[in-house]
């Protein structure tokens, strides 16, 4: 007798989850819950099984009484393979994927004390790689997909905030607007409280749905939103400080005169006060430690999170406030600081048919600086003096002084606004219509002060002020259609949709000269001269249609086809259009009914991928001839040409081939998955240089070259523990890979012929090749390359460093003792990296090593013999150390990234105070680095090094 069975789906919390497959275990007979939860299934053989399953939900495999209406709860997927991850226009599981997306959570993120939230992705995710530019707030971060593709053009992955694309490019990318910071990443303007998720979409069958947007691999950043039930007020407040991760021993005064006098002995050259002040002139009883003094301060953090959050079963809400303030390692009274807001809501309507979803984020930073990394000046003598006798700064002949940095002013504060609205109908059982709208801008004012006091005076001719005002900001509008139909025993999901992009940039960029009073440096309304340096404008225009067609059969087989045309503002007629696609299959062999015997084989998944995706990261309109102000003729503003126009150009193309092999063991307590991966970006897009008789510096073009990048990405997860006591859950993830310049046609007539070769990466140094130092004499000796008894760049240079790291990896231990939790991350990485370079004799200080100069016949050392004139031999080629392997060595490292321990009351007593949680908790980032490296920082090495950081803080949950 055929048997009925009736349901309802329920969270843990009794909310109803709409969406919900219930099949009969073995067969494609099914159905899909409603927005209620509710479900009913006829024609039952007697003790059927149900299968239950939901994205982001525990699966579950039940008996169920006929004839009865039950309530079934589906609890929240511990396993990371039924967790939801977040993928192009739509959500899966890690199961169900045939792509590679890795993902990164707000627990990961919210335990470490960082301004940018990029730096909490730092050694998280395999084939991903975060580098700080250096260790000041606000520093432009590189982020890297799987290697670097582009010669040329941008290798940017394509970043998206609640679905609104967001570019990560720095607004001031004009060198006299960059100061010591460099340039600044727009993305410190992200509060890392705010984010839920980050995923990482990695193959062509994760990122193609992106089109020419995706070749370099995409981010996709989901932000926290409300959840349903009573309004929870929720305060977490922090407080510590930080000071740089490393710094350099340097000589003291005693063993830095001894060294000069050495020199000039070494050289048959009696110093003088014009040649030698170190030695005859200036205080040799002063000791300066100048990494100590310019490096080695400390700077108090502090952050405030604030947040109040709730909502009913038709509309949930989030808003939330942030403030954070850093101080600065440098002597001066410098301060990052940053505050914003965040609200989202989302809505349905009582017919469940109709949803809204809404998001807005808004922050303005505030970042003070000073116009010189003062990092490059640890090298002075230690008794160079900062103050004359007068007390107005000292200026040696050739020499910085920081004391005059201190007062040159960088200022910059940018404002970020980011808002999405996402609307959602269901106009069938199955089929929706939803359409999607985004907003983004981003301002960045500056102002550098420069007192004519803080110049040299042999170049100072009167104080000036710089001011640039840029801004970005565009819209995206994104219609789309899905559909979900039962076929056979699978389902399939079709979306289609289409994109329109517009993105404006403008900027202007003036000086203003002759301040009669110093007091107004900082506007142009008291310069004397105002002169206009740039004033630019872009428009970028973006249209395309795409397509993904997704078959799953039983869980078990699994194909996933996408295509997209993308049209774009930055080719000319004709080359606007490309066509980018992929697909990605996957076969669950562990539900094969013939492994249903190997029980300690929970899970076991092949998948394959391959496609091609694109790239038009290159500046707006080079397609044309373009022209520019060059100042003024009889009063009137004259034009120059800037570019040849060139509109036969196109996409530079990336083809990406993966396979992986994925296993569950022990009911998934141990997962293992390993991939690897082939791409190829071919006609690459670069400023292609032309002779100076021309009259042009370059054009855009595409060269006939071809950028290879393979690896291998390895992750294991390992829940060692797992009981009502304890818990130890342990992840390994692991990335080897290699770049390198496959081919390139006429590469040795080419501008790229002394930078690039072939079989090498793209990312090498070349130099003279270093043979150490001559035991007899002490002076260096470097490799004659073509035997001709000269050393020049042109005929001597050979591949001295692959700056690429070999292979990274990272390690995080999560433990858990009733309310105590321990959260434990290293991070190791392999590879090569530039550091100080000893060549004693100067006037200059050098660090420790040089100790261990040559200084008499046979002395077996690479540190050459002391020499302070010019004409000796020693001292002739010291310069060429810098430009030899001699500045190369390994910079490799071990760092404990991060460690965050924290207590939780228990709920009898946050229950007394009338609280429903209260946490208490201790971070540290960053705190200590194993290295054979002799540089301050094996990160950012001859830039300011990072900050070690340790914070204490309590969260309160009202």
């Amino acid at each position: 007798m055929p048997y009925v069975v009736k349901g309802y789906i329920r969270t843990e919390g009794e909310q109803p989850v709409p969406g919900v497959t219930v099949l009969l275990k073995g067969t494609s007979r099914g159905i899909t819950t409603g927005n209620d939860g509710t479900f009913e299934l006829s024609h039952l053989p007697r003790n059927a099984v149900l299968h239950i399953s939901s994205l982001g939900f525990a699966p579950l495999d039940t008996v169920l009484t006929p004839f009865r209406t039950h309530v079934i709860h589906l609890s929240e997927a511990v396993n990371s393979l039924d967790a939801a991850v977040i993928i192009g226009y739509g959500a899966s599981s890690r199961r169900l994927l045939t792509g590679n997306v890795n993902r990164v959570s707000a627990q990961q993120i919210a335990t470490q004390p960082v301004v940018n939230p990029l730096t909490a992705l730092q050694g998280q995710i395999p084939g991903l790689l975060v580098m700080n530019a250096n260790g000041l707030p606000g520093a432009e971060i590189k982020v890297y997909i799987r290697g670097r593709n582009s010669i040329a053009a941008g290798n940017n992955p394509l970043f998206i905030i609640d679905g609104v694309p967001f570019d990560i490019t720095p607004l001031n990318d004009l060198d006299e607007l960059q100061g010591a910071i460099k340039y600044i990443s727009p993305f410190n303007s992200i509060n890392p409280a705010d984010i839920e998720s980050v995923d990482i979409l990695k193959d062509a069958d994760a990122t193609a749905i992106y089109g020419s947007r995706g070749a370099n691999g995409v981010v996709l950043v989901t932000t926290k939103k409300g959840k349903t039930g009573k309004p929870l007020f929720d305060l977490n407040i922090s407080q510590g400080a930080g000071r740089t991760a490393g710094s350099l021993s340097m000589l003291n005064t005693t063993q830095y005169l001894s060294l000069r006098r050495e020199a000039y002995r070494n050289d048959g050259v009696t110093p003088t006060v014009a040649e030698a002040p170190d030695l005859l002139l200036w205080d040799t009883t002063r000791n300066m430690n100048w990494p100590k003094y310019l490096t080695g301060g400390t700077a108090p953090v502090t952050n405030v999170q604030l947040s109040y959050s709730g909502g009913s079963e038709r509309t949930t809400f989030r808003l939330a406030g942030n403030y954070y303030r850093q101080g600065s390692v440098l002597p001066a009274a410098l301060t990052y600081a940053r505050g914003g807001g965040h609200f989202s809501i989302q809505h349905h309507d009582v017919s469940e048919r109709f949803e809204i979803n809404s998001t807005t984020l808004f922050t303005t930073d505030n970042n003070q600086s000073i116009s010189n990394d003062l990092f490059s000046l640890v090298n002075l003598p230690p008794d160079y003096p900062m103050y004359d006798r007068n007390g107005k700064f000292f200026w040696g002949s050739y020499l910085d002084n920081p004391a005059a940095y201190l007062i040159q002013h960088a200022n910059s504060q940018t404002s970020n606004l980011l808002s999405n609205a996402v609307l959602r109908y269901r106009l069938l059982p199955g089929l929706y219509l939803k359409a999607s709208g985004g907003y983004a801008r981003i301002d960045m004012q500056q102002t550098f002060s420069f007192p004519q006091s803080s110049q040299h005076p042999e170049n100072a001719v009167t104080s000036f002020t710089r001011v640039a005002d840029n801004r970005r900001a565009g819209y995206i509008i994104e219609p789309q259609a899905d559909y979900t139909l039962r076929i056979a025993k699978g389902s399939l999901h079709a979306l289609i949709g289409g994109t329109f992009q517009r993105t404006l940039s403008n900027g202007q960029f003036a000086e203003g000269r002759g301040y009669a009073d110093e007091n107004q440096l900082g506007s142009l309304k008291g310069a004397d001269t105002i002169i206009r340096k740039a004033d630019t404008h872009g428009e970028y225009r973006y249209i395309s249609f795409f397509t993904r067609w997704n078959y799953n059969w039983q869980d078990k087989y699994l194909l996933n086809v996408s295509y997209r045309r993308d049209g774009s503002s930055r080719f000319g007629p004709g080359r606007q259009f490309g066509d980018f696609g992929a697909i990605g299959a996957a076969w669950i062999f562990s539900e094969e009914q013939w492994m249903q015997g190997l029980t300690w084989l929970s899970f076991g998944k092949l998948r394959l991928s391959g496609g091609i995706t694109g790239n038009d990261q290159i500046p707006d309109y080079q397609y044309k001839s373009n022209y520019g102000v060059n100042g003024n003729y009889q009063n009137s503003s004259t034009l120059s040409p800037l570019r040849i126009a060139n509109d036969d150009y196109s996409w530079e193309e990336n083809r990406k081939l993966e396979a992986a092999l994925e296993l569950g063991f022990l009911h998934d307590r141990l997962f293992f998955a390993i991939a690897r991966y082939d791409n190829w970006s071919s006609n690459q897009l670069v400023g292609y240089q032309l002779p100076g008789i021309s009259g042009f510096s370059s054009y855009q073009a595409n060269l006939p070259a071809i950028v290879r990048n393979r690896g291998w990405e390895i992750e294991l997860t390992a829940t060692i523990i797992r009981n009502k006591q304890f818990g130890w859950k342990s992840t390994l993830n692991a990335t080897f890979f290699g770049n390198k310049l496959q081919s390139f046609q006429g590469l040795a007539a080419s501008s790229y012929a002394n930078t690039l070769v072939i079989g090498q990466s793209l990312n090498i140094a070349r130099g003279y090749h270093f043979q150490g130092v001559n035991p007899e004499t002490g002076v260096a000796k470097f490799e004659d390359v073509n035997k001709d008894g000269m050393l020049s760049s042109a005929n001597d240079f050979v591949t001295i460093s692959n700056k690429d790291p070999r292979y990274y990896a990272g390690i995080t231990n999560d433990l858990t003792y009733r309310q105590f939790s321990l959260s434990c991350f290293l991070q190791y990485v392999r590879q090569q990296g530039k550091t100080f370079v000893n060549a004693p004799g100067g006037q200059g200080n050098e660090t420790i090593a040089a100790l261990s100069r040559w200084q008499h016949y046979g002395d077996q050392t690479n540190v050459q013999r002391a020499s302070a004139t010019p004409g000796n031999e020693a001292y002739d080629l010291s310069a060429n150390l810098t430009l030899s392997n001699a500045a190369y060595m390994d910079a490799s490292y071990l760092r404990l990234r991060n460690i965050s321990v924290s207590y939780e009351l228990p709920v009898t007593w946050t229950k007394r105070a009338h609280l429903r949680k209260c946490r208490v908790y201790a971070e540290g980032q960053d705190l200590f680095t194993i290295t054979p490296y002799s540089g301050a920082n094996p990160e950012t090495q001859l830039a300011l090094p990072p900050m070690k950081i340790i914070t204490g803080g309590v969260q309160l949950t009202l």
